[in-house]
């Protein structure tokens, strides 16, 4: 499954796009409770350091990016989550 994501620049922000998602997905459901549990950038380096990340499928049962603009859907980007490497 392919995942872009949508940085939010805080809980409320995160929360209201949950909730649009699990709307149109018709979540809770028999296959899920809920769609996404939010993840923070956690590398002090990265440029969105702090913002929390909410993943969008673009394929598969889940898929929800016909919900957003296709411009602000980014790239999954794994150094939010590594820690930087000490010098």
């Amino acid at each position: 499954m392919s995942t872009r994501a949508i940085l939010c620049d805080n809980q409320a922000e995160w929360d209201s796009t949950d909730s649009t998602v699990c709307a149109a997905l018709s979540i809770p459901n028999a296959r899920a409770t809920k769609y996404a549990t939010p993840s923070e950038v956690i590398n002090p380096d990265h440029a969105d350091f702090g913002k929390l990340v909410f993943p969008v499928k673009t394929d598969g049962s889940w898929k929800c990016d016909q919900l957003f603009t296709l411009s602000d859907l980014i790239a999954w980007d794994f150094t939010w989550f590594t820690p930087p490497i000490p010098e």
